[in-house]
């Protein structure tokens, strides 16, 4: 069974977090770093534009501790952070993507549950391929 998880990030900073390779989600709740694992699949939802890329892959296992009140489950468009390493081969783009795919309307939470990362892999695969700051 896939782990997933969703991260956020507006559009002034979308090119930045592809390029450096870096999401982040965060506030005040529960660390998911500590679960993430090597393989896991990365989501990036453009909260400005509504559009979401993926599939990322978690590439790297962090050794050093997380930066302070950085890296929790529930989402906070206003943190940055450079905690998890992503690789990828092919990306593609979702756009109105609340609209194709209805829990996106009401994230709460980074972890996404099993039907909810098949769901997303099922439409961007029929999704154009991304291409804008690879």
């Amino acid at each position: 069974m896939f782990q997933g998880y969703l991260f956020l990030c507006q559009s002034k900073a979308i090119n930045s977090c592809i390029n450096n390779r870096c999401f982040s989600c965060s506030e005040n709740q529960v660390d998911v770093t500590k679960d993430i694992q090597i393989g896991a699949l990365v989501f990036l939802l453009n909260s400005q534009s509504d559009t979401l890329i993926g599939p990322f892959t978690a590439s790297e296992e962090m050794e050093t501790g997380l930066e302070p009140g950085t890296w929790k489950s529930r989402i906070d468009t206003n943190s940055f952070s450079g905690n998890i390493v992503v690789s990828w081969q092919t990306l593609h783009e979702i756009k109105n993507a609340s609209k194709k795919t209805s829990f996106l309307k009401n994230i709460d939470d980074c972890k996404l549950t099993h039907y909810q990362i098949q769901e997303l892999l099922e439409v961007l695969e029929k999704s154009p391929q991304y291409t804008e700051s690879i």
